[in-house]
C-alpha cells in the first residue's frame, strides 16, 4: 500500500492535486478553529477537487503497446510543464519523442488518452486554477502566465471544464459566508 502511494505521488498530476488538497485542508482547519461556519466556505473547493481527481485519473498515461515509452512521457511532461507560459509546437514534442509526426500523434493519444493539443490545454487550465487558488493575480495576468492568448481564451476553456467562469469559481472559494 505504501509503495502504491509513493508511486502515485511521483506524478506531476498527483503532486498538483496533493498540493491543492493540502492547502484547502490547512485553510479549512485554521478557519474551523476560529469559526466553524467560515470553514464551510472551503467545501465547494473540496467538491471541485474530488471531480478533478476523477478527471486526472482519466488523463493519466496508460502503458499500452505502441504508445510512448516511459522516458518519452517524462520528457514530454517536463517540457510542457516548464514551458506552459510560452507557445509549444507539436513538432517540438514530436522531436523530443524522436518519432515521425504520424507515429507521434498515435502514440501520444494512446499514452495520454487525448490529443497533444487537448493535453496542453488541460495542463494550462490546471495551472491557471492552481494560480487562482494560490495568488491574488488578475485573471488576465494568470491567463498570460499560463500561455493563453488572452483572458477570454482561459475563460472559455475553464467554463467548458468546470461549468463556471474562472471569476465565479475564484469568488466561490474566496468569499466569506
Amino acid at each position: 500500500m505504501e509503495k502504491h502511494l509513493e508511486q502515485a505521488t511521483e506524478s506531476p498530476v498527483h503532486d498538483d492535486f496533493a498540493e491543492l488538497v493540502t492547502g484547502l485542508l490547512e485553510r479549512a482547519h485554521l478557519d474551523f478553529e476560529r469559526d466553524r461556519h467560515a470553514a464551510s466556505r472551503f467545501l465547494p473547493g473540496a467538491t471541485l477537487l474530488e471531480g478533478e481527481r476523477t478527471r486526472q485519473k482519466s488523463h493519466e498515461p496508460t502503458r499500452q503497446r505502441g504508445g510512448l515509452s516511459g522516458w518519452q512521457v517524462k520528457k514530454i511532461r517536463a517540457f510542457i510543464d516548464e514551458r506552459l507560459n510560452a507557445p509549444i509546437r507539436i513538432s517540438e514534442l514530436r522531436d523530443l519523442a524522436q518519432l515521425s509526426t504520424g507515429h507521434f500523434y498515435r502514440a501520444f493519444k494512446q499514452a495520454f488518452n487525448q490529443t497533444p493539443h487537448r493535453y496542453l490545454m488541460v495542463r494550462r487550465v490546471e495551472r491557471a486554477r492552481k494560480m487562482m487558488l494560490d495568488t491574488s493575480e488578475s485573471l488576465a495576468d494568470i491567463s498570460l502566465a499560463c500561455g493563453f492568448t488572452d483572458q477570454a481564451h482561459l475563460s472559455k476553456l475553464f467554463k467548458n471544464e468546470f461549468c463556471q467562469s474562472p471569476a465565479a469559481w475564484r469568488r466561490t472559494l474566496h468569499e466569506p459566508l
